[in-house]
């Protein structure tokens, strides 16, 4: 288990090891607020065959004693590289229309799979 895994973070995990040709976005509001919550982010390429850190307690162990300095860095070589879409998003003077969809019975033994999916993974 990946250092202080959280459950979806222990999920996120098992279903990368499950599907190691699956195709991936890692979407988050807090994967980068701590070193920790990044445990799960294994395909990023920061640890690793073929990385200068052999597992993710490398990782942390030398961004942690490298500083603040460093960590402000990571998030700057992951947009350079590709690897991380941010962006502030306010909703101020948004319209939001609340709008419910009847889900037919094929839609609604989709949406029963997908949910029994993801429960399995857990």
């Amino acid at each position: 288990k990946a250092a202080t895994a959280t459950g979806m973070g222990t999920a996120v995990l098992r279903m990368q090891a499950e599907l190691p040709l699956g195709r991936l976005i890692y979407a988050s509001a807090t994967a980068a607020t701590e070193l920790q919550n990044m445990a799960y982010l294994v395909r990023l390429g920061l640890w690793g065959p073929g990385t200068g850190f052999a597992s993710f307690g490398a990782f942390r162990s030398e961004m942690t004693a490298a500083g603040p300095a460093a960590q402000e860095l990571l998030p700057l070589h992951l947009k350079a590289t590709g690897r991380l879409v941010s962006r502030l998003i306010s909703f101020e003077g948004v319209p939001i229309t609340v709008a419910t969809h009847a889900l037919s019975a094929a839609q609604r033994a989709e949406y029963d799979a997908a949910a029994r999916f993801w429960l399995d993974l857990a």
